[in-house]
């Protein structure tokens, strides 16, 4: 039987290296923010390739923060390309590990791309739902996306293998209409407990059409970045670092202590 111990030794062997600002083991959730926050990253990156902006400045805003690796095949292969219930159950690892460490109940969670849509796969079918307080999607591919967009996103990482359903089955399941897809939204998009924010930008290339990003479901807020901010360009490559987007997981984090996110976000988002 799996001790404490053991979940938090876990965890570790799956948190991603050199990211300032997350994966403090020994640290405690204030009283303000008592939820500590797991960031999941995107096909084909890491953590520390997704989360050098959101991970110092959380930390600056007293959160304990933590992120992982995960959906890797192969000991040099690339990270987030595994099948998504697989990368889930590695999902679920993680935050047991973070609770066991920390003492909290419950973690928040932000992410990007495919971290937008892999960790509904944990709420709904890994017992995450009672475990999750906030969930943030920042340019998730929800409901699947094209071919062409799919496309897109591999050409934008630059990646240099042959990608078929073998060598990245993490990269089909997040086609429209594909069996992962048909299951994960087949009896609605939400499951009862976590509050979940999506943010999209109308300039995504990669998960489209931008509107299949939207969820349907109680406690739901889907936010557009060019209806905060009507000259944003942000695209799906830029969405996790984009201050409007920052801005809007920080509201999303802590409602109760919200600022207006708009064109001038950039300089409000310091502690």
């Amino acid at each position: 039987m799996a001790t404490t111990e053991d979940d938090i030794k876990a965890a570790q062997a799956l948190a991603s290296p050199l990211l300032l600002g997350a994966n403090d083991w020994s640290g405690k959730p204030s009283l303000r923010h008592p939820r500590p926050v797991v960031l999941v990253h995107g096909t084909f990156l890491s953590g520390a390739a997704t989360w050098g902006k959101l991970a110092p400045l959380l930390a600056a805003h007293g959160y304990c923060v933590f992120a992982l690796d995960y959906g890797r095949l192969s000991v040099l292969g690339p990270w987030g390309i595994a099948s998504i219930a697989d990368s889930a159950r590695q999902l679920a690892v993680f935050v047991r590990g973070v609770l066991a460490a920390t003492g909290a109940s419950q973690v928040d969670m932000v992410g990007y791309s495919l971290g937008g849509v892999m960790p509904r796969r944990y709420l709904k079918f890994e017992g995450g739902a009672s475990k999750v307080g906030a969930f943030v999607g920042v340019s998730p591919t929800n409901h699947g996306t094209t071919s062409a967009g799919l496309d897109n996103l591999i050409k934008s990482v630059g990646q240099a293998f042959p990608v078929t359903r073998a060598s990245a089955p993490g990269c089909f399941d997040q086609l429209a209409g594909s069996e992962f897809m048909t299951r994960l939204n087949g009896d609605g998009d939400t499951v009862p407990g976590p509050r979940y924010t999506t943010v999209i930008t109308k300039y995504d290339m990669v998960s489209t059409p931008y509107q299949s990003q939207f969820l349907q479901g109680a406690n739901v807020e889907n936010l557009v970045l060019q209806n905060l901010c009507s000259v944003n360009l942000a695209n799906h490559n830029t969405t996790h670092t984009d201050p409007v987007a920052i801005r809007v997981v920080l509201n999303a984090l802590d409602p109760a202590n919200a600022v207006r996110a708009d064109c001038l976000s950039a300089t409000r988002l310091l502690p």
